[in-house]
């Protein structure tokens, strides 16, 4: 049978996920998605269970961009999340999209980044920033390329680690101006950032359809609840949770051969993936009896122009023939980037399949990432192939 997800239902699920939202780690908009996640899996008859877990907070509380020279002006910025407290002062340079091969080239033309501020057009900040502080930069500034100006918010490290130098990130209207600076003239820069740091405990929120067959093997479904702290995100990741809790539905009732897990976490945006790397140490002695993992992690783009099958090599040929049965033809010559969830589960050499749009949402990590920019039709098709796999 083919899988075929009510759009309805999901619009409806990221609707009320995103009138809760912000989901930030720690607030009160977190615990009442938490639980009304529980309260719909309890409706639909699953089998649920919260699991604690401990992660390192971060709160951000203020943060500046000054302009030092060649004149002197505050600039609009948000906080890097993560990023380590203090001022950093220092002449800017710039690293293009902040790739590890960009830093190597610059330094090998004699470039140093020693006390200077990096300049950098990185969509993850959590991959430029360590690179800018291994560097010896005193500070970062991330370029965000949002329309209407609006600013991405993002995480600096994905080690669960503090970071140890200051930075922020700004909207596309002042990186533009930065860069103009920096071409005519030496651009120096001033940055503060103050947040705190804190242990607090989180959920996972585990759903369990037993298998008939062979109910000691899993497969796992990916998700995660929790979301910066801008606006509702709905792209990321409420639409992974509303698929999540359908597909769900739908594979309770049709008794599957092997046991499903269908996994909301929390804590992925900060850190990363907090929640995620504690459930795979907690249960670190049945990962062998985990199959695959599926990932569910913005879906629904309005800008997907194309479907993406990304999977470990484990089980890409497994994938790739279920797609193009359903008479899909994609590619599929990649792994799952370090993005989400699965992350833990990948480094441990479980099979990882992530089906998506193929696009970022232009809204990604912004305030605009609302449940109206959303093509529920496409979240639909995205939804059938991806449970088409999971369920195969």
């Amino acid at each position: 049978m083919n899988i075929s997800v009510s759009s309805n239902n999901i619009r409806k699920l990221v609707e009320d996920i995103c009138c809760r939202s912000p989901r930030y780690a720690g607030t009160k908009g977190e615990a009442e998605t938490r639980d009304y996640i529980v309260s719909e899996a309890k409706r639909q008859g699953l089998k649920v269970e919260l699991e604690e877990f401990d992660y390192l907070h971060y709160q951000p509380k203020s943060s500046t961009l000054e302009i030092v020279s060649p004149i002197r002006e505050k600039l609009d910025n948000i906080p890097l999340n993560y990023a380590g407290n203090g001022t950093a002062e220092g002449e800017a340079v710039y690293v293009g999209f902040g790739t590890s091969e960009e830093f190597r080239i610059l330094s090998k033309q004699g470039i140093s980044f020693k006390e200077k501020i990096v300049l950098a057009s990185a969509i993850f900040p959590f991959l430029t920033y360590p690179l800018a502080q291994e560097y010896g930069a005193s500070g970062v500034v991330v370029l965000t390329d949002a329309p209407g100006n609006l600013c991405r918010a993002g995480s600096a490290t994905s080690n669960r680690k503090p970071g140890q130098v200051p930075g922020v990130l700004v909207p596309l209207n002042i990186g533009q101006k930065l860069l103009t600076l920096l071409s005519t003239n030496q651009l120096k820069l001033r940055i503060t950032l103050e947040g705190e740091f804190s242990k607090k405990s989180s959920f996972n929120i585990v759903m369990t359809i037993p298998g008939t067959t062979v109910p000691d093997e899993q497969v796992v479904l990916a998700a995660h609840y929790d979301s910066h702290n801008l606006g509702k995100h709905a792209w990321d990741n409420a639409t992974g949770c509303a698929t999540v809790l359908e597909l769900a539905r739908i594979f309770n009732t049709l008794r599957p051969k092997r046991t499903i897990k269908a996994i909301i976490f929390g804590v992925e945006e900060i850190g990363l993936c907090w929640g995620s790397f504690s459930y795979v140490d907690k249960h670190a002695e049945e990962l062998f009896n985990i199959k695959a993992v599926h990932t569910f992690d913005g879906l629904g783009s309005p800008f997907d122009f194309k479907f993406e099958l990304m999977a470990t090599k484990n089980i890409r040929t497994f994938a790739l023939n279920i797609v193009k049965e359903l008479g899909y033809d994609v590619k599929c010559d990649a792994e799952p980037p370090p993005l989400s969830d699965h992350l833990p589960f990948q480094l441990r050499g479980i099979p990882v399949v992530w089906f998506w749009g193929g696009n970022l949402s232009v809204f990604y990590h912004t305030a605009k990432d609302d449940p109206e920019t959303l093509d529920y039709e496409k979240l639909k098709s995205v939804a059938d192939i991806a449970g088409e796999i999971a369920y195969k």
